[in-house]
C-alpha cells in the first residue's frame, strides 16, 4: 500500500511539473523583459507627445504604431507577444521575475548619470 501511495505521489508530481513547463512558443523571460521595457517607453513617449500636441492628436493610432515597431524591433509577432504575455499572466511566479527585472532597469535608468550633450 505504501509503495502504491509513493508511486502515485511521484506520478502526480511529474504531471504537475510538466504542466508548469513553459511552452516553446512563449518568449523567454529575458526577451519578454526587453519588449515590455520598450512598450513602457512607447507609452511614455505617447503621453509626452499628448501633452505637447493639440486635441487632434490620434493617440491610439500613434501608440499602436509604436507597439508594432517594438514588436518588429525584437523580431517577433504581435500574436506571439500576446500569447506570451497571457502565459506569464497565468504564471505569477514567472511574471514576478520579469517585473522585478523591469524595476531594476527602471532604477538603473534613474540613478545612472547620462552623458551631457556636447554643444
Amino acid at each position: 500500500m505504501k509503495v502504491l501511495l509513493c508511486c502515485l505521489l511521484i506520478f502526480f508530481n511529474c504531471i504537475s511539473c510538466k504542466q508548469d513547463k513553459m511552452p516553446q512558443e512563449v518568449l523567454p523571460k529575458e526577451k519578454m523583459t526587453k519588449i515590455l521595457w520598450d512598450i513602457i517607453l512607447a507609452d511614455e513617449l505617447t503621453n509626452l507627445k499628448l501633452q505637447k500636441i493639440d486635441s487632434g492628436f490620434k493617440q491610439d493610432n500613434y501608440r499602436i504604431d509604436l507597439y508594432q515597431k517594438v514588436v518588429e524591433k525584437h523580431k517577433t509577432t504581435d500574436e506571439r507577444f500576446q500569447k506570451s504575455f497571457t502565459w506569464y499572466q497565468m504564471h505569477p511566479q514567472q511574471m514576478k521575475i520579469i517585473l522585478d527585472s523591469l524595476r531594476s532597469l527602471s532604477l538603473r535608468e534613474m540613478y545612472v548619470p547620462h552623458p551631457k550633450p556636447v554643444l
